[in-house]
């Protein structure tokens, strides 16, 4: 007999199961013993799946696990209970999965063993008050691990994944299969593999608590951010990880982010019994600080303000301390770099049994928006009238919400008195004559909603008559209330320049018909002229053409004429000049 066949003999008359698994989970070799312990009543089902039919879907599970670590060289050893409903008895068994290699460091089969750890009928009742509890309790921390909503799975350090629970293949979308014997960076987003890989290294170098965050990619290809804590037992090579899907957090921070860049807003937070101030990297970008090196403090926040504002700033701040109330204010920063920076600072306070523990805030700069403020003013300040806000209310009431400096140049009053008694403004229309005609035409406005435009008169407190141009725009609240942002201009001598263009362009008229009159007085008497000039002329002239033709005339009588006759030439050809200078002059003196 060999050692083989001797091998055999003694495994078949063992009590204690033991069996082989190959690769591909197929019984290829079972004990006498085995066939009891299936408790299936029948043969044994050599050359067929192995996995027990008695036993729940999450048992199979997890003895496929057990094999899968065998098969890829790990002795694995597990706890099991089986339930005789026949005889109604509950038997535990330990047992173990040995890996078999063929000597090429390739593992192609597992040798199991089932050895049952039940304690004798004679003690079980004695016992049974300490052994049925631990078994409801491994039973209550299996029903546990797959209700956590989140992900819980177990490691070993090399992070291959040994068991994870329902929720974790519900949320990467996986079947639990997918992940077992499979090494979590296959599933970790690539940017983020070596940042993973770091984090796991430091539980390898002793670390037993871990925490981090990294990206998945799901089944379908989207990614998930998941918070990460890991606990480390070096004893038993296993790493246990829970996971957070913080993927609508990050998505709402990188929202908060960008908006809050945007509006150029930080936040802080001071903790009173801590003396602890926070600022976020808004707040710091904003002070122009490192948020790795700088560590403010209420004192040193206090410093960046500019000098004249240091001391409202200080007072207003441990006010609010020491009455726990609330603080809005705006000040002048001086940041890191010497530029100065107007912010605006908001909080709330935290109470704890009455007693304020805690302020909550925002830090936002406001540089942009005052400097706009600034430009706005002095231009409203600076032009030749009053720029105004006219609100009228559903009640019938109105008042001024805004008024420039320019209302002492055009009322006689200050911007806080028309402020505070609107009557002042309208006894001066009145008293112009126009209080019904302004009326009507912001009437028009609201009703057709135009723009507000009217000339009207005023007469001012000291008795001097004005000339006003009202325009606006009227702007509709939902609340029912109408705004005009209005501007009046004093158009007193531009009235007046008018009044004086109009009179000249009479005048002009009037001088214009004279001249035209004159003109045609001109005209004829150039044509009278001319034809009284030239007819003795023509006379001259015949006279002399006939005398130069008598033959018997003498040589000084015919020196005289012929000088004679360029005289009278030229006298003629004077006479004609002037009578087209004349008619030139009539002919562009209209235009």
């Amino acid at each position: 007999m060999n050692q083989i066949q001797l091998a055999n003999i003694i495994l078949q008359q063992s009590s204690e199961p033991h069996w082989m698994v190959d690769s591909n989970y197929h019984l290829v070799y079972a004990n006498n013993a085995f066939q009891s312990f299936t408790m299936k009543g029948g043969e044994k089902q050599l050359n067929k799946i192995v996995f027990l039919g008695n036993i729940s879907k999450d048992h199979k599970r997890s003895w496929r696990t057990c094999y899968d670590r065998a098969l890829n060289g790990e002795r694995v050893v597990i706890e099991e209970q089986f339930e005789n409903k026949k005889i109604n008895e509950t038997h535990y068994y330990q047992i173990t999965f040995e890996p078999i290699t063929n000597g090429e460091n390739k593992y192609f089969a597992v040798a199991c063993h089932a050895k049952e750890i039940s304690l004798a009928e004679s003690n079980l009742v004695a016992k049974d008050r300490h052994i049925i509890p631990q078994r409801t309790k491994e039973k209550e921390l299996n029903n546990l691990f797959e209700t956590i909503p989140g992900i819980l799975c177990l490691t070993d350090f090399s992070g291959r994944i040994l068991k994870i629970n329902k929720a974790g293949c519900s949320l990467l979308g996986y079947k639990e299969e997918d992940f077992l014997q499979e090494n979590l960076s296959k599933f970790i987003y690539p940017d983020d593999l070596d940042n993973t890989t770091k984090e796991l290294s430091r539980l390898e170098a002793g670390e037993t608590i871990v925490k981090f965050e990294n990206r998945y990619l799901t089944k379908r290809g989207d990614i998930t951010w998941l918070s990460w804590y890991c606990n480390a037992d070096s004893n038993e090579g296993v790493i246990t990880a829970t996971a957070k899907d913080i993927t609508e957090e990050k998505k709402l921070k990188q929202l908060n982010k960008q908006a809050s860049n945007l509006a150029k807003v930080g936040s802080w937070e001071y903790d009173l019994i801590k003396d602890d101030l926070f600022w976020s990297d808004e707040v710091h970008r904003l002070h122009e600080t490192d948020p790795s090196t700088f560590v403010p403090s209420v004192e040193r926040a206090i410093d960046f303000y500019k000098e004249e504002h240091k001391s409202f700033v200080s007072d207003v701040i441990f006010k609010a301390i020491k009455e726990g109330g609330y603080l809005d204010y705006e000040a002048a920063i001086i940041s890191k770099s010497k530029k100065e920076k107007w912010i605006r600072v908001i909080a709330s306070p935290e109470y704890v049994e009455g007693k304020c523990v805690k302020f909550i805030g925002s830090f936002q700069d406001i540089t942009d928006l005052k400097e706009a403020n600034v430009r706005l003013q002095s231009l409203s300040d600076n032009i030749p009238g009053v720029v105004f806000q006219y609100l009228l209310l559903p009640d019938g009431t109105d008042e001024f919400r805004y008024v420039s400096k320019g209302s002492k140049r055009i009322w006689s009053y200050t911007p806080e008195e028309v402020m505070n008694d609107l009557d002042l403004v309208w006894d001066q229309i009145k008293a112009g004559g126009d209080l019904e005609a302004v009326k009507k035409s912001i009437e028009e406005s609201i009703e057709n909603m135009t723009q507000w435009s009217i000339q009207y008169r005023i007469l001012r407190p000291d008795g001097e008559k004005r000339i006003i141009q009202g325009s606006g725009i009227p702007k509709f609240g939902s609340d029912g209330t109408i705004l005009f942002n209005s501007v009046a201009l004093d158009v007193t001598e531009q009235a007046k320049n008018e009044e004086l263009l109009k009179d000249l362009n009479q005048q002009l008229k009037k001088h214009t018909f004279e001249l035209e009159h004159s003109n045609e007085k001109l005209r004829e008497i150039a044509w009278t002229q001319s034809h009284i000039v030239r007819t003795p002329l023509s006379r001259i002239l015949g006279i002399i053409n006939l005398l130069e033709n008598k033959e018997d005339l003498s040589k000084d009588l015919l020196a005289w004429l012929d000088h004679l006759k360029k005289s009278t030439q030229e006298l003629d050809d004077i006479v004609k000049k002037i009578i087209k200078e004349a008619n030139d002059f009539i002919k562009e003196e209209p235009n």
